[in-house]
Parts: structure tokens; sequence; C-alpha cells
């Protein structure tokens, strides 16, 4: 038995596909099963490769080369659309699987929708009836990398600036020294957050969010992050750029990696909480799994969800190696880490002042947040993709 799995290099590891094997061994009637791994190279191929062939613009061989997974990755960003424009297929039956029952209450939420792509309504069968549309294997966060000798020059000058949370971008001092994707995705939701709202409402708050978005970009050095990171990394040739971003604003993944290339360069997330993202496991429209594909793809859930190199409940140690980089994480962490924060909270261990200030993100940390932070996290909502669409 084969399954055909596509997904993104960095976001799958062919290292999965002997542990897969051996895991159906052990966990199934299957003994002889292999899951090939193609991976594409453009992040939102697979999403583009999906909707080419439902609009019938790849065919023939093409198309057979390009669409006939059993499984294809799309990340959170894509998902709303990709379910309204009728590229995957609903999960039918996931909320009865073992691995939704240990996938985060975060994640579960992220992927439970109605037909048009919005959070759902509950059961039914009506359009606004909710299904399980991905799984999420991977994720990250939102993170702040930071030249920590020039953020420790600034905050000792006398200016009263400490960078400690989201809305210190805005402080005057870090004008022209920030550099952010020119995502209009992230510039929204770093806006909400720094207004501490979900969405806006009313005229007043609109006014307000589209003032502090135009100050947020009045702050940005470079809407390029890899010629900041590029320039940030350089201990021995002081480039201009350098001297003049102090904080990079990027994905973890996108950033983490960097972070060890130079002594002066330290991550960081504010313990209010982040932004996260993941990457799912989703049923393309065109598949037609039969039974024992069916059991199959649901044994490969299951085990890129359950603790990969190591147990679900085992303990965080570096040795339970996932085979992704630094700065993404297999689900079974982030769920680890939902379980401690709710333990901690029930325990009257969490205090109002540990949302203040910002973690460390290192070797100690496992280059993850705190589970206080994770626990006021949040993936990107609906909103960065619904409003305010002339930004």
């Amino acid at each position: 038995y084969v399954i055909r799995v596509g997904s993104l290099r960095g976001s799958a590891s062919p290292r999965w596909l002997q542990g897969f094997r051996s895991y159906m061994r052990e966990n199934s009637r299957y003994q002889n099963v292999n899951a090939r791994l193609y991976l594409r190279r453009k992040v939102g191929q697979g999403y583009e490769d999906l909707q080419d062939f439902k609009l019938g613009k790849v065919k023939g061989r093409k198309a057979k080369k390009r669409c006939s997974d059993d499984l294809t990755t799309l990340g959170d960003a894509w998902l709303e659309s990709a379910i309204q424009g009728g590229c995957v297929q609903p999960i039918i039956g996931a909320e009865l699987t073992e691995w939704w029952s240990h996938m985060p209450e975060k994640c579960k939420s992220l992927v439970s929708r109605d037909r048009s792509g919005r959070p759902g309504q509950g059961g039914g069968r009506g359009a606004s009836s909710s299904y399980v549309w991905g799984v999420p294997y991977k994720w990250g966060c939102l993170c702040m990398l930071v030249r920590q000798d020039k953020l420790d020059t600034l905050q000792s000058s006398g200016s009263g600036f400490v960078l400690g949370d989201w809305q210190d971008l805005w402080h005057p001092s870090l004008k022209g020294k920030i550099a952010i994707p020119n995502s209009r995705r992230l510039l929204v939701e770093l806006t909400l957050r720094s207004m501490g709202k979900a969405e806006v409402r009313g005229e007043s708050e609109v006014r307000e969010f589209r003032d502090k978005l135009q100050r947020l970009r009045g702050q940005v050095k470079t809407f390029s992050t890899e010629d900041a990171l590029k320039s940030m990394k350089s201990q021995q040739t002081e480039s201009e750029l350098s001297e003049q971003v102090y904080v990079t604003v990027d994905w973890s993944h996108n950033l983490l990696p960097f972070s060890g290339k130079s002594n002066k360069l330290r991550a960081y997330v504010p313990n209010s909480g982040t932004l996260l993202t993941a990457d799912c496991w989703c049923i393309p429209h065109y598949a037609l799994p039969s039974s024992s594909t069916g059991t199959i793809v649901d044994k490969w859930l299951s085990y890129t969800t359950s603790g990969i190199g190591g147990p679900a409940g085992g303990d965080l140690d570096e040795r339970r190696s996932t085979g992704l980089k630094r700065g993404s994480a297999d689900i079974a962490l982030l769920a680890k880490l939902e379980r401690e924060a709710a333990e901690r909270r029930e325990a009257g261990q969490v205090e109002a002042t540990a949302a203040e200030g910002l973690a460390l993100l290192d070797s100690e940390s496992l280059w993850t947040p705190p589970c206080e932070a994770i626990e006021r996290s949040n993936f990107v909502s609906n909103a960065s993709n619904t409003i305010f669409k002339p930004l």
C-alpha cells in the first residue's frame, strides 16, 4: 500500500517516512506500507495546484503529476480560501478519531468551519454546520529578533523606552528601526493585538485602527525581512541596514534559524501572547480514497500529530527529534504546553504580572514560548482576510 503526501520543504521531514513504516507495523495490520512525500519549493504552491486543477487549468499528465496526492499541506492562511473554492474536502468522522482527542483546543477551533470557511455554528447538515477541514501537524509563532547590543544602548539612553510588548513597536525610539514582512495579514493582526481587540466595531474604533496601522507603517525601515536578517547577523561588517534595524518581526520558522548566527541576536515573544500559525494536512477535492487508503491516511494523521520522535506525553527534552528545523514544532508540543497552562491556572500559579515583559526563545526554552504566553496567544483571525481590504 502506498499513500502520496504533498507538502512543502521545511514543513515535513523525509525522515518521517521510515518512522511511519515502523509505526504502521506496530499499530496496524498493514505490514507493508509506504508513504511517498512530495515536497514543493514555493510557499502557497499547494493551494495554487489545488485551485488550478479545480479551475481546469491543468490537465492530462501535468494534472496527474501535480494533483494526485491523498493528502496535501495547506498553511492556515490558505484554509478559508481553499474551503470557499471547493479545493478541499471535509474530514468526515474526524471528531471520533483518537488523534482529534489529543488535538490542542486552539487547533480544533482553527479547522472547524462551515462550508464558507468561517467558524461553524454546530452540527447538522445546513450551510452553517461545522466540519473539520484540516489536521494541524506543525506550528510556529510570531516573534521578534532583536539586535541586543543596539537595543541595550537605546534602552540605557535615558529615553524611558523599554521593549516589553507589541505596542512598544509604536514607540518613537524605534521609528525607522523595525523590519516587518509586507503582509496585510500580519500588519492588521499586530495592530489589533496592540489595541487588545480581536476586531474593531464602530466608527471611532475604525478610525483608531487606521491611525495605528498607518503609524506602524511609518515606524518600519524595510518591509524585506530577508534583507534585514542578512544584515543583522553580520558581526564583521556593519552595513547601513544593520546599523538601522534593531527589531525584526516575523514568523519563528523564518527568524529562529538566524538567532544562532550572531551573539548579538536574541529572539523574544511577549509574555502577553503572540500570533500562532500552523500547517495542516488536508484532503484534496479530487482524492477518492478506498477503505484501505482511508485507514492508512488516518494512521498518518495519528503518527504526525502524536509526538514524532517520542511519546506525546513524554518530557519536553531536546532529544526528541522531529526532523523539523528550529522555529517549527510538532503539534504534540503545542498540546502539551496548552495542558501545562491549564494545570497551572487551576493550581493558581499564573500571576497577572507574568503577562509583562518578554520571554527569551533559546535552547533552554526548547525555542518555544512559555505555556502562559501560549495560553494568551491565538491563530490569525478571519478579520485579517475580510475587513479593511484597501489598506
